[in-house]
């Protein structure tokens, strides 16, 4: 399987951290379920191979070729195809919100299609991407149709400067000191969250915090090292709160293979 990343223009890199993209064949149907855990960020994906199916229980649904994928509070199982090829737009946190015409929270855990999202546009959109011979071409074609559909929206101008405050401290901030730290309610933190983000600060905090423990694994001498290293109370509350996330506890997680989701890891 091959994974590869490009940047977008950068007249959007105020809004996408990154265009990526997987590809592989692997001659036969995919067996091995694929983990992946919430890091913050909503992505838009377009499959220009054989679609994921996502398992829902003893469920599986097949993924529409374009959609995208609000805020992730917990981990989701996806099954690949013998025939992969999918791009990924991982917007910032606040980046998908420039886009859309409705709430960022409306999208939280949900894939909605692109053609829900953007009309008859989506379907030129595929097509193109479709046609495209390469990954250039794909992030060039994205270029031009988020550039195209930049809303402008006026936002709350000191969100970006907030998550840096949460990340800063590894999402360890209390709500009570991340109030204090940047003079504004509780309330109006909820709602500017929900409004630009999909998530409420106390969700989006566990979030980094989290992905802050993938990090540190590797590192750690012990899982009571690391949950302490992390910023949890102990290795209980460490430990429950690991498995709500990944669905996995951490012991079990560190043992086992990471996949894709390994890919998508930033250090």
């Amino acid at each position: 399987m091959f994974y590869s990343e490009l940047s977008p223009s950068t007249l959007l890199l105020a809004y996408v951290r990154k265009y990526w993209f997987l590809e592989g064949f692997s001659g036969t149907e995919a067996s091995t379920v694929e983990r992946i855990l919430p890091d913050g960020c909503t992505e838009l994906i377009i499959h220009y191979g054989q679609p994921f199916r996502k398992i829902d229980g003893n469920n599986q649904n097949q993924q529409e070729t374009a959609f995208v994928f609000g805020q992730l509070d917990r981990f989701i199982d996806l099954l690949p195809g013998q025939n992969i090829g999918v791009m990924g737009v991982r917007f910032h946190p606040w980046g998908l919100n420039q886009f859309i015409k409705i709430p960022a929270a409306n999208l939280k855990g949900e894939a909605v299609s692109l053609k829900d999202l953007f009309g008859n546009a989506e379907q030129e959109l595929v097509d193109k991407i479709l046609e495209s011979t390469n990954v250039k071409q794909k992030a060039e074609i994205m270029d031009r149709f988020l550039m195209n559909h930049f809303k402008n929206k006026t936002s709350y101008p000191g969100i970006s400067s907030i998550i840096d405050l949460i990340k800063h401290h590894e999402g360890s901030l209390s709500i009570d000191r991340l109030t204090r730290m940047t003079g504004h309610s509780e309330r109006q933190l909820e709602r500017y969250f929900y409004n630009e983000i999909g998530l409420s600060p106390k969700s989006f905090s566990r979030i980094l915090r989290f992905q802050n423990v993938l990090r540190l694994a590797t590192k750690a001498r012990s899982l009571t090292d690391l949950a302490l290293s992390a910023g949890y109370y102990d290795q209980a509350h460490f430990s429950r709160e690991f498995t709500e996330i990944a669905g996995n506890s951490p012991r079990n997680y560190f043992k086992g293979e990471k996949g894709i989701n390994g890919l998508f890891f930033e250090a």
